[in-house]
């Protein structure tokens, strides 16, 4: 009997990773063939291809992330030669074993049909928040899927551990973390903070996990996992910025790794999150989440929101006053806040729509959160082994607080947390699984789980089947060919300027001239295949705008004479390098008009390409001109 169901379980197990390898093929031919396949619109790519030329990483190029990932690329362009096909091509490999790693996890809490589910929908699913495949193939950096990975196969070797307490999987886990260090900020604290938080409880508390008789053995044991976890994730650490500091030195690598987001935007001024825009967001957030309790109150007890109608109707209107009033006030006191932000205001809206629906199920983590901390308390107080089910809850918990701890401290990123938390279907069932049973304890309330699984598997398959159609249907305009001498492209005809520019880079240039780009497009660097005299490939406010830059990006530009200065229309004529964070992009402009001055000085405008969106392209002064 026992062979008979674990045979069942197998099938079940197999079915399951057909259906997601199916699915991973099925978006492959919707998608990503016919996407403008580039990260940071080809900032991954440009710093791998001059990494393989022979540039030193941090010394003669700005990188904000990990080396690890550049390291990864750079080998399959010296195996494979440096195209743009190969970036995608990685990324879906990276997608499909985050795929399989989080049903993986899944499965150690879930039955097979809801880690399918819960995985399927989480990967395929991704319209407007930038999870799923599209966070793979389109991340907004290429240091993000392998991070997420890394991240994933860190919880599914935590799990493994717990259940069996072999000290092998310590040592995957230690590997894991020492390559997300060497990755991306997000996925280093998140590792960390993760199995540091585990192993550190099993030193304290050894009683836990009842793994030996005797105190003093348990906690013996627990160091030493501990010390394994450690030394294993400090071996890849040393080594990879060993050798980034031999290359670079020190100054460079920490110039790097410190350079964005965190001076220029997060900590700008007081309070801790920015400006007025990003107290908007919070408030108006927590009404949202207000509203999605109401919600939630309304579909479990009927009866009991009827009978308390006046406090629900008072806190029904109090959210929609959280939600609305905010953003009044900012379109009165800050209206050029608001006509930056404007630009984007139908996909906010969208987005916030999805946000709303999602509301109640980070209440359902709390609550979820609630009892496991609970349970772990009363454990401890009478020295009972916890288990490892339990233990593996707190791991996925503990992983996804983290993983998003960047988006708690910068909520005005349209980014959510999809884009590194691919767990979070996961903790929702879970979280449904546990709920009844809090509502009965603490609200005596009666519902049927298997009604909040229908309610959630339900909204799942609509995230997902609705997300898979939107995704579709917006990649697929990207319909217009590109030949560059780096492989094929294809981008929409909205970007028609793009196309025209780089035509006429390749044209106007010979593949060893130097070309500057003062914007947000190293692609036109990678695609030409020109060369790019400066550290800098990828200019905006917190990255190579400081007045040290601009001067060391002047004594570059005498030293190599670029052939041709591209300048985006929208940073010429509205002299801001950012269009959402206006004060930062305006700070980030001044600090260039050491730059802008000996463009003007040293050259002449030979094309305007395209309208608002366009560029302009300045060629020295003396030569033949084309202006358009």
């Amino acid at each position: 009997m026992e062979k008979h169901m674990q045979s069942r379980l197998l099938r079940a197990d197999v079915l399951a990773v057909l259906v997601l390898l199916s699915l991973s093929a099925l978006y492959v031919w919707l998608t990503w063939i016919r996407v403008y396949p580039f990260t940071d619109p080809g900032w991954y790519m440009q710093v791998t291809a001059r990494t393989v030329a022979g540039d030193v990483l941090y010394r003669d190029i700005v990188w904000d992330y990990g080396p690890l990932p550049v390291y990864v690329l750079g080998l399959l362009y010296r195996l494979l030669g440096v195209n743009v096909i190969l970036l995608p091509l990685l990324q879906q490999a990276l997608a499909v074993l985050a795929c399989l790693l989080t049903y993986r996890a899944a499965r150690s809490l879930l039955s097979a049909p809801l880690a399918l589910l819960s995985t399927g929908a989480v990967f395929v699913g991704s319209w407007l928040t930038g999870g799923g495949y599209v966070s793979y193939i389109q991340a907004y950096t290429g240091a993000l899927p392998l991070g997420a990975v890394l991240g994933l196969v860190l919880v599914v070797s935590l799990i493994s551990y717990l259940q069996g307490r072999r000290a092998r999987w310590l040592v995957v886990a230690g590997l894991a973390t020492g390559g997300a260090c060497l990755t991306k900020l997000e996925f280093a604290l998140a590792c960390a903070g993760t199995g540091l938080l585990l192993l550190s409880w099993i030193v304290i508390f050894p009683a836990s996990l009842g793994a030996c008789r005797h105190q003093v053995t348990r906690r013996r044991q627990a160091v030493r996992e501990l010390v394994i976890y450690v030394v294993s994730a400090a071996i890849p650490i040393g080594i990879g910025y060993g050798v980034s500091i031999y290359q670079a030195g020190w100054s460079h690598v920490w110039a790097g790794l410190s350079g964005y987001d965190f001076a220029p935007i997060i900590l700008q001024t007081t309070p801790p999150w920015g400006r007025l825009h990003s107290w908007v967001y919070i408030f108006s957030g927590l009404g949202l989440h207000l509203l999605g309790g109401l919600v939630l109150a309304a579909i479990l007890a009927p009866t009991r929101v009827r009978k308390n109608c006046r406090p629900v109707v008072l806190l029904a209107i109090l959210g929609v006053f959280m939600v609305l009033v905010p953003w009044y006030v900012l379109a009165v006191l800050k209206p050029e806040i608001w006509s930056a932000i404007s630009t984007t205001s139908r996909l906010m809206l969208v987005a916030t729509a999805v946000h709303i629906a999602w509301a109640p199920v980070a209440l359902w983590a709390l609550a979820l959160f609630v009892v496991l901390g609970t349970r772990l308390a009363r454990a401890n107080q009478q020295r009972q082994a916890l288990d490892w089910a339990e233990m593996s809850v707190v791991v996925l918990l503990a992983y996804s607080i983290l993983v998003s701890a960047r988006f708690y401290f910068y909520p005005t990123n349209g980014i959510t947390f999809q884009q590194t938390d691919m767990l979070f279907p996961v903790l929702i069932f879970t979280a449904t699984g546990l709920l009844p049973r809090v509502l009965d304890r603490y609200g005596n309330i009666d519902v049927p789980s298997s009604l909040l699984m229908m309610i959630v598997a339900g909204l799942l398959l609509i995230y997902g089947t609705v997300g898979l159609g939107l995704d579709v249907v917006q990649l697929a305009r990207q319909n217009v060919e590109l030949v560059t001498p780096r492989g094929v492209v294809r981008i929409g005809t909205g970007d028609q300027a793009r196309a025209e520019t780089l035509s006429h880079i390749m044209t106007q240039t010979e593949p060893a001239d130097f070309i500057v780009v003062l914007s947000f497009d190293p692609g036109f660097y990678f695609l030409s295949g020109r060369r790019n005299p400066l550290r800098q490939d990828m200019i905006i406010a917190g990255i190579g705008s400081s007045p040290a830059d601009a001067r060391e990006m002047v004594e570059r530009m005498e030293t190599h004479r670029p052939r041709l200065v591209i300048v985006p229309r929208r940073v010429q004529e509205t002299e801001t390098l950012i269009a959402h964070e206006p004060h930062a992009g305006r700070e980030g402009y001044q600090n260039l008009q050491p730059v802008w001055q000996y463009v003007q000085e040293h050259y002449q405008v030979s094309a305007r390409i395209g309208g608002e969106t366009g560029y302009v392209i300045y060629e020295p002064r003396g030569s033949a001109v084309n202006l358009k």
